[in-house]
């Protein structure tokens, strides 16, 4: 069984503005707000595992997502100090999230045998790093 290791880096919103206009696609949803920094990048989550953007940032941030792959995706906050139950994106459907300065955006993936791809958008008001990483499927 192939697996993907866990790995951290932080990337900075505007070294990858130019890479995704390079990639840019019409089944993209729509940048969320004018201004600020916006990034737009497919995305694949292995099965059972979970991707994780963002915690302690000086702001919030929003991210929409166009479920293009087979498998459901389940987007949650961590802390989630609001209170809201985590969002279900099924195939084919989009959703947007907004997470708070601090919070952390996890987006799992539902399934044990299938890839889960996403087309993403995320916006942030000004010019700030947000952490990237996946977790391991728990044993």
């Amino acid at each position: 069984m192939h697996h993907i290791p866990c790995w951290r880096t932080t990337l900075s919103l505007t070294a990858l503005l130019w890479l995704s206009a390079c990639a840019s696609r019409n089944d993209f949803p729509p940048a969320p707000r004018v201004g600020g920094q916006t990034l737009r990048s497919g995305l694949s989550i292995p099965p059972g595992e979970t991707f994780i953007l963002g915690g302690d940032q000086p702001h919030g941030f929003t991210v929409r997502a166009n479920n293009i792959g087979p498998s459901g995706v389940e987007i949650s906050a961590d802390p989630n100090n609001d209170g809201s139950t985590p969002t279900i994106l099924q195939p084919g459907a989009n959703a947007e999230a907004k997470f708070e300065q601090g919070a952390t955006a996890r987006l799992r993936n539902l399934s044990d045998q299938r890839t889960a791809k996403l087309n993403v958008t995320i916006w942030s008001p000004n010019n700030q790093n947000l952490g990237m990483r996946y977790t391991e499927k728990p044993d």
